[in-house]
């Protein structure tokens, strides 16, 4: 793990391109949906949707790349990252090659690099999860707002 260094100003320029990207998504479908029914829904609630959405679908187009790119680099720090004499299949890492990740003595310096850019691949997936966790988790919760007011309604008007 002290091999992975984490560049602050490449992580917050990714973040803030994936939040623009999102934030212009977001006021492009507004303005769509805008049109069709402008009464029917409150501005904020639009706009919280519509990021919502965003954020769930790119996070499917985000993780498939990121498992790739994990795999990828997983499989040449394999093939072509260990030191001479270990073998992929070992008593040294309980003949389990996922082990490599723990034990980088037993890797070249392309094999760190490669090991690198796998954990963080697996950690970025890992988060990307997390994301579309919270956004089901918070679009559910507007969803039971919005509609609360109209079951109160139906149950008054059924007393």
């Amino acid at each position: 793990m002290r091999d992975i260094t984490i560049q602050p100003k490449k992580l917050i320029a990714f973040c803030l391109c994936y939040l623009a990207l999102i934030l212009l998504s977001a006021l492009g479908l507004y303005l769509f949906f805008a049109r069709l029914s402008a009464e029917s829904l409150p501005l904020m609630l639009y706009v919280h949707y519509s990021v919502l959405f965003l954020t769930y679908l790119f996070s499917w187009i985000i993780i498939p790349f990121l498992t790739i790119r994990c795999v990828y680099f997983f499989v040449k720090m394999v093939r072509h990252g260990r030191r001479e004499g270990v073998s992929a299949f070992s008593v040294k890492f309980f003949f389990n090659p996922i082990n490599l990740l723990i034990f980088p003595s037993l890797l070249t310096e392309n094999g760190r690099t490669y090991r690198r850019r796998c954990l963080v691949a697996g950690i970025l997936f890992c988060l990307m999860l997390v994301v579309m966790w919270a956004s089901t988790r918070l679009g559910s919760q507007l969803a039971d707002q919005v509609n609360a007011p109209a079951v109160q309604s139906q149950q008054q008007l059924s007393d």
